[in-house]
């Protein structure tokens, strides 16, 4: 089970403008997963999460689209 999981219940408490609020918070103050504080709430770990993955299927469409142009 992953720690997210594990937290479920308190991300479901929070209200839809507090979650927006920490969403936001967590892509203006992206670091890598090395770098975040445990302590952070299970949504800012979420989105900073999604937000690897997007970092990471951009470089993939980048490094196709540079093989292409080859």
């Amino acid at each position: 089970m992953s720690d997210l999981t594990l937290h479920a219940p308190l991300a479901a408490s929070l209200d839809p403008i507090a979650e927006l609020k920490l969403r936001r918070w967590a892509r203006e103050h992206h670091v890598p997963a090395a770098e975040r504080d445990p302590l952070w709430h299970p949504v800012v770990w979420q989105e900073m999460a999604a937000r690897d993955r997007e970092r990471a299927e951009f470089a993939a469409l980048q490094a196709r689209s540079l093989r292409r142009a080859a």
